[in-house]
């Protein structure tokens, strides 16, 4: 599933090993790995329904990280999740 909540950034080699894996092998992988890769293992499953909390979760953190709403304003941030988040099926 192509979307933000989706990715994981992992080194070559654990993305190599694991990439067709099911999600609970990944998991004990993940366990180990970065802060992101612990988030993701909490999930005993991770399917539409994480992904999409995922995605809304990784977006808010940006938009307010970096200050988009002052650059764009609420309307257009709520416009943009909403299509974005709307797309993960």
């Amino acid at each position: 599933m192509h979307a933000l909540g989706n990715l994981l950034l992992i080194p070559k080699n654990a993305n190599s090993s694991l990439s067709n894996k099911p999600f609970d092998e990944k998991r004990k992988a993940y366990l180990k790995g970065s802060y992101s890769e612990k988030e993701v293992a909490k999930n005993a499953s991770f399917g539409l329904i994480e992904i999409q909390e995922r995605s809304e979760k990784l977006l808010d953190f940006l938009i307010s990280r970096y200050r988009i709403a002052e650059l764009v304003g609420e309307n257009a941030i709520k416009a943009f999740k909403n299509a974005l988040l709307k797309e993960i099926k």
